[in-house]
């Protein structure tokens, strides 16, 4: 470390690595601390080598034996761990990233969910001033050696960052090492799901399934506002300890979510528009390449494969080609309701909108009503800063002009990169919405197309189905 206390400026854009490590109290014999001892850990610098004995550009910095102040670390050798108190765990060094999105990995493990909403890694600038916080919690992981993973983007080269870790009292956890490194996203696909305490039961049950029949490699992410972030991770946590799940999934606020993304909404958007922004605004956070939205009151009846909603490297556009004489005709002849400018016309107007602003000036168009929108981020920022080059406020502009996030994305694709538009059907999962149809599902004679993945429900279907019910017939193989 130099006198600045950065990292050395052979490295201007190393990936740092801070590798500390906690042991559970229960696992590791130890001294018992006098509970008036305030206790830090102070990291040591080292530089990693590669496989090739070469020195690498990582930076990683482990525990020494010197302790000079802390309320919540105790140490064993080279590891830090828990201690059952609440405060500071450990703090890294003064550190530099580069401009760009940065994978921080908190390696480790946790031995119970007590208190992990509660602690939190934050990230200071040079003047003290917090410029990242999150539970450990929303980050957590579930392959075997990573406790958490974040995403951090820095807006610009910055000097003198701090990583701080802070536990509460009722954490049991240890952290073996915490890496940082340069990246694009955080993975190639994820699941989201954008929710809201009236469903929490079925956001309950959709997750269940979802742990039944895909691989853990994929994550599942839940936004809801801050307000109800408390009961669903409650529900969650019953769900662990009743053994219906084997991992938890990442629960966000959607105002973490919106701040985030620097996505401020309007005056008076309502919940529903809100829903629509998080969906969109969803791929500046870097967590997925690509994503894939989901409503609540579906069920997964068989196995997923996120590859099969890709072309190419391309994910597939949920979309019906049609001509635009024919998919307004049909919008009104429907007498479909829409919304435009914040006033309800026929739909068929909102979509002739979206794709004059989209610059689509030929014949044909898609139908992009779809529950489950699959996404590309790439494609999705870039939708963004075509809105804002065309004098519409980025993502909030274009739901304040027709609410209707997902023929906005797919609109842009068709239009403007074609290339990279692949059209699919729009559902992944088979409709069910009727009285009758929730008779058949009771019985269990309602059955998913075979190139579906499973059941979605609708109104009235949604209100005469029980999810428990539905969930026991599923994994009972009754229903398919």
């Amino acid at each position: 470390m130099n006198d600045a206390g950065k990292l050395p400026t052979v490295f201007p854009s190393m990936l740092v690595a801070l590798a500390t490590a906690f042991k559970a109290i229960v696992a590791i014999p130890k001294k018992a601390h006098d509970s008036a001892c305030h206790e830090e850990v102070c990291l040591r610098q080292s530089v990693s080598m590669n496989e090739a004995g070469q020195e690498s550009p990582v930076a990683s910095f482990r525990a020494g034996t010197e302790l000079i102040g802390s309320e919540a670390g105790l140490t064993y050798d080279h590891f830090i761990f828990s201690s059952r108190r609440s405060g500071c765990l450990t703090r890294g060094p003064r550190l530099s990233l580069a401009k760009g999105v940065h994978l921080i990995k908190i390696q480790g493990e946790n031995f119970g969910l007590s208190g992990l909403d509660d602690s939190f890694i934050e990230i200071f600038d040079a003047a003290g001033r917090s410029r990242y916080k999150q539970s450990l919690l929303a980050g957590i992981s579930h392959d075997q050696k990573t406790l958490a993973s974040f995403i951090y983007t820095s807006p610009e080269y910055e000097e003198g960052l701090e990583i701080c870790i802070s536990v509460s009292e009722g954490a049991n956890i240890r952290i073996d090492s915490i890496e940082i490194q340069p990246t694009r996203y955080m993975h190639e696909f994820s699941i989201l799901n954008k929710s809201y305490r009236k469903d929490l039961i079925w956001t309950v049950t959709l997750y269940r399934s979802w742990c039944r029949f895909t691989e853990i490699k994929h994550p599942f992410y839940i936004v809801v506002p801050e307000s109800d972030l408390s009961i669903f991770i409650d529900a969650f946590t019953t769900e662990m300890e009743n053994g219906q799940i084997s991992r938890f999934p990442n629960v966000l606020s959607e105002e973490w979510v919106l701040a985030s993304a620097n996505i401020e909404p309007s005056p008076g958007m309502s919940g529903w528009h809100i829903q629509q922004l998080i969906k969109l605004c969803f791929s500046k956070l870097k967590i997925a390449a690509n994503y894939l939205t989901m409503d609540s009151t579906m069920l997964f009846t068989k196995k997923f494969d996120h590859s099969s909603l890709l072309y190419d490297g391309s994910i597939f556009t949920a979309a019906t080609p049609i001509s635009k004489i024919d998919f307004f005709d049909q919008l009104r002849n429907n007498n479909e309701d829409g919304w435009l400018d914040g006033t309800i016309v026929n739909i068929s107007e909102s979509f002739n909108r979206i794709c004059t602003v989209m610059e689509n000036h030929t014949e044909s168009t898609n139908a992009y009503i779809s529950c489950t929108g699959m996404f590309n981020s790439d494609l999705s920022a870039e939708l963004d800063a075509f809105a804002h080059s065309r004098g519409v406020n980025g993502f909030v502009g274009l739901i304040q002009i027709a609410p209707y996030e997902f023929a906005w994305y797919g609109e842009f694709v068709y239009s403007q990169k074609r290339s990279r538009f692949v059209p699919h059907d729009p559902h992944l999962m088979t409709l069910a919405q009727s009285a009758e149809q929730a008779e058949m599902i009771d019985r269990c004679e309602f059955n998913t197309h075979t190139h579906h993945f499973g059941v979605m429900l609708q109104l009235p279907a949604a209100d005469l189905c029980d999810p428990e019910s539905l969930y026991n017939a599923i994994a009972e193989g009754r229903l398919r």
